[in-house]
């Protein structure tokens, strides 16, 4: 499996439910690069999908197909421990259990799965969500942004249209004073 952040761009038709124009489109999305070829294979028989992550050696990986039905993309020899947290995450199909979510800051419904470790995150804007709140599992996202955060990233996202882990420390500087938020950021060290 590959290491997070390897992927290869594969054009995907995203479907009605999970596009921002509430109609079926294609679009180039990032996909794990060790999983791309399988995701391509399946687009070209045909086969919707509604997300996939490898599981970067962490999880077993998986392709979440439109029918509700999920593919296990997994190592040749698993361990206990892999089998186990398959088994914890298989309650995520289809989820979030809630049609109507959107992005806090982009608006897109579009989420990567983080199975190895409970975030996932928004396809298109990059914003980081938790699958779990104090410890059990919710039916739809929690913004993992500092609430100070959240305002000017969706000001920012209006203006560049470019993912929120990509902006510069001036992007952020511009996205906050334009909002007129004020930083809470990490203490100077003197």
């Amino acid at each position: 499996m590959c290491d997070w952040g390897t992927w290869t761009r594969v054009r995907v038709r995203v479907p009605a439910d999970l596009s921002s124009t509430g109609e079926a489109v294609w679009r180039d999305k990032d996909i794990d690069s060790c999983i791309a070829d399988l995701v391509r294979a399946l687009q070209a028989g045909g086969i919707d999908m509604r997300a996939s992550c490898c599981g970067h050696g962490k999880a077993p990986g998986r392709i979440d197909l439109q029918d509700g039905r999920t593919l296990f993309v997994m190592k040749p020899a698993m361990t206990g421990a892999e089998v186990a947290m398959m088994e914890n995450w298989r309650g995520y199909m289809n989820w979030p259990l809630d049609p109507t979510w959107v992005c806090e800051t982009c608006g897109d419904w579009d989420l990567i799965w983080g199975l190895a470790h409970g975030i996932c995150r928004c396809h298109t804007c990059h914003t980081q969500y938790a699958m779990r709140a104090d410890g059990e599992r919710v039916k739809t996202p929690v913004c993992r942004l500092k609430p100070e955060y959240k305002q000017p990233a969706a000001w920012g996202w209006a203006k560049w249209q470019e993912p929120i882990s990509e902006w510069t420390d001036e992007m952020w500087d511009e996205a906050f004073a334009a909002t007129k938020v004020e930083f809470a950021g990490a203490e100077v060290e003197g």
